[in-house]
């Protein structure tokens, strides 16, 4: 996303279903069929036609009229990402209509930070949701400390499964949302579950994730 970013081009549609992975583990983002350009000058796009957009990703500055889209938007749907790949492809925003989604986060109310992902990892999704762009960091700086984190906790073959070992293969269920008046150690709003086949679906690709790291380690 950092590379698309420097050559001007927004996603508009980044979520875990966009996100490939190949046998060895690599993420490849797919599915550029929103892609657009950003003005040179301003780093904006804006969408002035009516089309289906995935609002539950979406940043609230896309919601609104005028329907802005820049690199700190593709940002804001990193964060979800990052939320639905912790949650083993829950969907977020659990119990909130499409409609309802724009006046949920103008609460303050965000997606809370899910068990198997540590505190020190949610802090920085935590911060891809900042209400205003400005706040926001840029992919660049997102890049780096990922990378600095995966670095810090034994590299990626210690850190390509860690979740299913936490949750021995299985499924979790969605976790619950917490409203704007929360504790502020509490920022967080919650995700949508998905139904007992999809979580069936989730565990299954879980396991297999599992036999493929024990059947490729030395």
């Amino acid at each position: 996303m950092a590379h698309i970013a420097t050559l001007g081009w927004i996603h508009k549609d980044l979520a875990a279903r966009n996100v490939l992975v190949d046998s060895g583990l690599v993420c490849k983002v797919s599915d550029f069929g929103l892609t657009r350009k950003v003005d040179p000058f301003t780093g904006i796009y804006t969408q002035t036609k009516a089309m289906k957009l995935p609002i539950k990703w979406m940043a609230p500055e896309s919601m609104r009229a005028g329907s802005q889209f820049s690199e700190k938007t593709d940002v804001w749907s990193f964060g979800v990402t990052c939320w639905e790949i912790f949650e083993y492809g829950n969907a977020p925003y659990r119990g909130v209509k499409n409609a309802q989604v724009g006046g949920f986060l103008a609460e303050g109310a965000r997606l809370q930070r899910p068990t198997t992902c540590p505190e020190d990892v949610y802090v920085h999704v935590q911060a891809t949701w900042e209400e205003l762009p400005g706040d926001r960091p840029r992919f660049s700086a997102l890049a780096s400390t990922f990378t600095k984190l995966v670095e810090d906790n034994g590299g990626v073959q210690q850190c390509r499964d860690i979740g299913s070992d936490l949750t021995g293969g299985r499924a979790r269920a969605p976790s619950a949302m917490s409203a704007a008046s929360a504790a502020p150690s509490a920022r967080g709003g919650g995700g949508d579950g998905s139904s007992a086949a999809g979580r069936d679906r989730a565990a299954t690709l879980a396991r297999s994730s599992r036999i493929q790291s024990s059947s490729s380690a030395p």
